[in-house]
């Protein structure tokens, strides 16, 4: 029997657990297997994770040590992008060594990249476990209910407000992976960001979504060493190309993923004491970027405080009840 959710999510190094997130997670009644990539393995953050989220667990595939140890001299002598070149060269030459040489790409790479990697090797070994799988980033997302709720399967994506033309960051990211010429992503300019820090799907569509995000890594690879961030081109690359991707692209109207790093609020309605709501008065499912609006931050994790206060008092009368 299937279990019913995963949600992988990665720790881009901080010490902080994402505790907004996992408490969230409890309070929405998320019921899912919550894996958090790390650098390296500390049972003392799995422990701490599960006071908010029981169903935590700590993945660390990566030899810590070995990865800062090639890191620093990559970086040191310059041989980073040679043995990148290298590297992709035997892989388009090579299919028999392909898995195993990906096995190994992540150590020539910024966690937010290698993540994709890591996360599809999670995946491909437990297929059969989940039926949907939510890929998330945890330092700025807080669940308002349960993703699941409204999913009709397939991939789900959310885009930002702007479109790429308009976003700086994303207009240069395309062009650090794909080159300065205008032409080669002309097709991309007039369509909006679609932000890789959440992507909703059947198990099936999801490891499709990372078998082609992973190959195109490896295309790509001297152009992605050790630098964070390019991710999003690459998604928005793949996801605006050819591909059977049974895919739904959803915006912040909609109330099911919102993104809010370039959004003024204006789609939300104006009360936000009982969480964040579209116009209609639908309760938004996943908030990402919320730390990039102040008011709106201090709310709603004082929302959860107040929740995770009263849930306390809650199980402890409810303690002394089965006492007596």
């Amino acid at each position: 029997m299937k279990k019913r959710f995963l949600i992988f999510t990665a720790d881009y190094g901080s010490d902080l657990l994402p505790k907004a997130f996992l408490q969230s997670a409890s309070q929405a009644g998320i019921q899912a297997d919550i894996v958090l990539l790390r650098h390296k393995m500390d049972r003392e953050v799995e422990r701490e994770s599960r006071r908010y989220f029981p169903a935590t667990f700590v993945f660390a595939p990566l030899r810590h040590e070995l990865l800062r140890v090639v890191r620093r001299v990559l970086l040191s002598t310059g041989l980073a992008a040679p043995v990148a070149k290298l590297t992709r060269a035997v892989w388009m030459r090579k299919r028999i060594w392909r898995s195993k040489i990906e096995a190994l790409t992540p150590y020539l790479l910024g966690i937010m990249v290698s993540r994709f990697f890591l996360a599809r090797s999670y995946l491909a070994a437990r297929e059969n476990e989940y039926s949907a799988v939510l890929l998330i980033d945890s330092r700025d997302v807080v669940f308002q209910r349960n993703p699941l709720e409204d999913f009709e399967g397939g991939l789900l994506a959310g885009v930002e407000n702007c479109v790429i033309e308009n976003q700086r960051q994303n207009r240069e990211w395309l062009q650090m992976v794909y080159g300065k010429s205008l032409d080669a992503l002309n097709e991309l300019w007039p369509k909006k960001v679609i932000c890789a820090g959440v992507t909703l799907g059947a198990t099936a569509q999801v490891l499709s979504y990372l078998n082609l995000m992973c190959a195109e890594f490896m295309k790509r690879l001297p152009r992605l060493v050790y630098l964070n961030y390019l991710d999003q081109a690459v998604h928005n690359k793949i996801l605006y190309g050819v591909h059977d991707l049974d895919l739904r692209v959803t915006d912040n109207s909609e109330g099911s993923i919102v993104h809010l790093a370039t959004s003024d609020l204006s789609e939300f309605d104006d009360d936000w004491s009982n969480g964040l709501r579209a116009k209609g008065g639908r309760m938004v499912s996943i908030v990402h970027q919320y730390d990039r609006h102040p008011e709106l931050t201090r709310i709603l994790l004082a929302r959860l405080e107040s929740d995770a206060e009263q849930k306390a008092v809650t199980d402890a009368c409810a303690g002394v009840g089965s006492q007596l």
